[in-house]
């Protein structure tokens, strides 16, 4: 995860995700005394832009980093 808010997040993955699809994130190292995303076991939210760092060809594997917004409600604790 590299920074968030009330609103959303942003993450890095080799994985291809696809603008506007509903996505499920699980944090493997949740800490429920944590403040921030970090307290909360899973998200759920949309996906809303996209943008590679890798340099262009044939076997382009990312990674990519994604904008995720929110669904409501943002987060599940179990």
């Amino acid at each position: 995860m590299r920074d968030y808010s009330q609103g959303g997040l942003s993450l890095m993955t080799n994985e291809k995700l696809v603008v506007g699809h509903l996505v499920y994130l699980e944090m493997k190292n949740h800490n429920t005394h944590a403040i921030g995303p970090e307290k909360y076991k899973s998200y759920r939210g949309i996906v809303k832009w996209i943008s590679s760092y890798s340099t262009p060809g044939p076997d382009m594997k990312g990674p990519y980093k994604y904008g995720i917004e929110y669904s409501e409600p943002a987060y599940y604790e179990c």
